[in-house]
Order: C-alpha cells, then structure tokens, then sequence
C-alpha cells in the first residue's frame, strides 16, 4: 500500500502498489514532499524518467496528442458530487448533471467547447470558442460574453497536457519506482509536483495525483484514474476517468466521468464562430478594480474586488464606532485589499462585522482574512458550521493562530443600529440556490444587498415584497446595480 505525505498529513491510498524505501523530495513551489512506502515484490526499471515520459508521449499519439490534435467527443456525468456549491454545506449532498461537447482542430486553429450543467438551482448553458487566435466565452444563460485567445485543456485530457509539459523538460521527472506485483505494472514518476502512473505494458496513463489547495477546504490531493482507452485518429483517449478530491474537511469526494462519440473526423462550421448579437452584454466591467461609489450618507460599493474567480462586490458601512462589510469572496489576500480600502475612506474605526450571505466556497473564501482582522462573522447557521471547520483548517495547514472564530449565527433576523446608521439581515431560505442565505437592507440608504440570487425570479420577489422594506437600490454581489424604472418594473 502506498501512502502520500503532504506537510506530515496522509493525503492518498492505492491499492496494490508496494514499495520498500523512502524517499525525500525537495520541490519547487511547495513544501517538502515525504513520500513512505512500504511492502515487497518491487523492482527498480532500468529506463529512465526521460525515456519513460518520451514513450508514455508516443504512445498516446505523440505529436498528434497535442499540435496536431483533432478530436471531438461528449463529456458526461449523470450524478455529478458538487460541494462546492451544494446547498447545504455538509453531506449527504445533492447530485448535478454535467453534459458537455467538445471540438478541437489544432490543425486549423479551431477549438470549440458547449457546456450545459445545472449547478446550485442554476442551469448554466456556455459556448467558449477559439478561432485562428481570437474568441468568446459566451453565456447564454445570462446573455454575457468576453474575449479570449485560448481555451484551457478540458478535463479528459489533462494528462496529454502533463506529458508534453514532462516531454519538454524532463529534468524536472523523476522515477520513483519501477512496480511489478502480479499483473499490477506500474511505472511510478514526480514530474516537479504531480505523480504520474504509467503502464510498463502500453505505456498510456493509468493515473495522476497532485497536491491541491483551496481557501475553504485548506490543503488536499486530487487523484484522477484513467481507464478503457480507445483510439481517435492518432490519439488515445480514455473513456472513463475516475476524479477524486481529498481535502481535511470532506474527506473524499469521488466523481466518475465518461466520454462518449469520440471522432476523429470532422469539421467545425463557421457558422459556429459568431461574435455575440446586441442581445448579449459584455461582462467586462469599465471601472477599476475596487472603485468606490458612494450609494447615501455612511454606505459605500466596492466595485470589482479583483481576483481568480472573476468580479465580486461589497459594501461598506460606517457605523459611530467601527466598519461593517458585506461578503468575503475568494480568499484572504482579496479580504486585505477590502479592508485596507475600508479604513482608508473610513479612518480610525475597526472592521467589528462581516455579514457574510451563505456558504459556498466563491463567496466564503476570504473569511480568514476577517477573522485575522478581529471581526465578528455574522452568517447562517450552516455556514457558521463551515466556518468551524474552517478554523481548524486554518490552524492545521496555514498556519493561523485564529482557531475559533466570533460568530453570529441569523435565526430569521440580525440588527445592529446606531445614530449613523443602521443595518437588517434576513435569512430568506430555503431557496433553490442555498438552503440558507442572508439579504441585507440598509433602511437609511433604502439599499438592499444580495449574493447569488436571481432578481427577477419570482421566489426572490416574494421574499422581498414580504419584508415590506422601501428599496431603491438593488446592489448584487456578481453583475450591475439595479435601480430606478428598471428596479421598479422588476418588483412590479
């Protein structure tokens, strides 16, 4: 049995696989790797690294698997494990659907990518496509486009995209063993931070394990197995892949794939490659990265907190004696940029709230930087949940001496108010999109905030007309502010 140590932690098991040594790695862009292996049967290959990614690149097609790809296929799970956005934070959790079609001609410089899930109440429908060096990622759900001049490699083939990586400098491969144990014949390799398992027989991937990192779920190790190869054209392609996600606070989460109509013959029409029509908008906003607009007396819009999961906001309130801030998305070094911007146009007062709306993993990222601050989180009941986890996490692999985090759980309704100000928290769940999840209204400014919900949807409608509250300005943590005639025609 093999066990891989990431920073003292084991973090994976496969079965059949046996080792007799240890061996100590010291790599770049990570902590040490401890990797103990224990057992017998083993024998060391007299191949190299070198020549063993070179074959293992030949034998799925070489040249053809990466310059010269020309594949198209259907990509599906039927029940797909999402915690990331479930609506609850803690399993049993719900399964999604995923069913995706894609094209790539690296010959004529075309890659085309159609992707239809339901994901967290939404069905999200994208066209992303590449042509000659220019494209669009379109959502057609919400009518929004950008730019782009290259896709990422889909899922199904990233070990093609790890081989050439490997093939173009394989100093940077190591062999750590050679496995022969019954019909179990594996060549074991760390190319730089990700171990690859290669058949001795056919030289295809059977495996790849990497260490992962997320601002929720801390530390972990993705583990993504390769079975029932085909072959399309020049290429290898598995049909199967089984993807598993090891993180402190879940455990194991496991997600099986398949690939389906795979050809090798095919052509993508032009016809595929339009700009988007004048019903879709653009999704790259105009303003800076953290500009401010002021919305009323005390209470300020922080526009487009900048970071890896694309544009987030928040609002700032100034109370007599300290700062509230709504939502903390992405993670921790966003957070700083937050408050340091919130002490900046308000001096000398503490951040002493964040209301942060629910619990998925986009909008929660930046708790730590929060809790580090000395703010009391105010949030539901299952997020505060999370955010225990959390803060062993935050012991346990980042570091953090905050352990226990000050928390506020809403039990239907949270107020604080002073002569400067006041602020009203709701949770209105259940919803299609969460299970419980926080708006919050600012009667003054008659500014209501909310993450993640669909305004024009006529659950979320009800939910406010309830409240009886008098809002003017509709402020959301993703897209633009609503107002005026058009907020009027929407509550209508």
């Amino acid at each position: 049995m093999q066990c891989v140590f990431f920073e003292g932690k084991p973090v994976a098991m496969q079965k059949n696989r046996t080792y007799t040594f240890i061996v100590i790695l010291k790599l770049a862009k990570v902590a040490t790797i401890l990797l103990i292996v224990s057992g017998c049967n083993t024998s060391r290959s007299s191949e190299s690294a070198g020549q063993i990614i070179q074959k293992s690149f030949e034998a799925h097609g070489g040249i053809h698997a990466t310059d010269s790809l020309k594949i198209a296929f259907h990509f599906s799970t039927s029940n797909r494990v999402n915690e990331f956005q479930s609506l609850t934070p803690f399993p049993p959790f719900e399964g999604y659907t995923t069913n995706d079609r894609m094209w790539i001609d690296k010959p004529a410089g075309k890659e085309l990518f159609k992707q239809k899930s339901m994901t967290a109440g939404f069905t999200d429908e994208h066209i992303t496509y590449v042509n000659k060096g220019n494209g669009y990622d379109i959502n057609v759900t919400f009518k929004t486009y950008s730019s782009i001049t290259n896709l990422p490699p889909p899922r199904s083939l990233l070990h093609h995209a790890i081989l050439q990586a490997a093939s173009s400098d394989t100093s940077k491969v190591k062999l750590v063993t050679y496995v022969a144990s019954g019909n179990d014949k594996t060549y074991h390799l760390l190319a730089d931070t990700i171990h690859l398992f290669i058949s001795k027989d056919s030289y295809l991937v059977e495996g790849l394990q990497r260490p992962i990192y997320d601002a929720v779920y801390g530390r972990g190790t993705q583990i993504i197995n390769f079975r029932d190869y085909v072959k399309a054209g020049k290429v290898f392609i598995p049909q199967i892949f089984e993807a598993k996600r090891i993180t402190p606070i879940y455990d194991t989460i496991t997600n099986e794939y398949a690939l389906s109509n795979i050809i090798a013959d095919f052509n993508i029409s032009e016809d595929e490659f339009v700009r988007p029509n004048t019903d879709f908008k653009s999704n790259i906003s105009n303003t800076r990265e953290g500009e401010i607009r002021k919305l009323g007396p005390s209470l300020y819009f922080m526009e487009n907190i900048n970071g890896p999961g694309g544009p987030y906001h928040a609002l700032i309130a100034e109370f007599i004696d300290f700062i509230l801030i709504t939502e903390a998305p992405l993670d921790r070094n966003v957070s700083k940029k937050v408050i340091q911007k919130a002490k900046e146009i308000i001096p000398n007062k503490p951040v002493k709230y964040l209301v942060q709306s629910h619990h998925h993993n986009d909008h929660i990222g930046g708790i730590l930087g929060y809790v580090t601050d000395g703010a009391t989180v105010v949030t539901t009941k299952d997020a505060a949940w999370l955010i225990k986890k959390m803060g062993n996490i935050f012991v346990t692999t980042l570091g953090s001496s905050v352990q226990n985090p000050t928390l506020e759980e809403v039990d239907g309704q949270w107020r604080t108010k002073d002569k400067m100000n006041e602020c009203i928290t709701v949770d209105i769940g259940p919803t299609s999109h969460s299970r419980q999840i926080l708006i919050t209204y600012f009667p003054k400014q008659k500014v209501l905030f909310q993450a993640d919900l669909e305004v024009s949807d006529n659950e979320f409608i009800k939910k406010i007309k309830d409240l009886h509250w008098d809002v003017e300005i509709l402020v959301p943590a993703h897209g633009d502010i609503i107002e005026g005639k058009e907020l009027k025609a929407i509550l209508k």
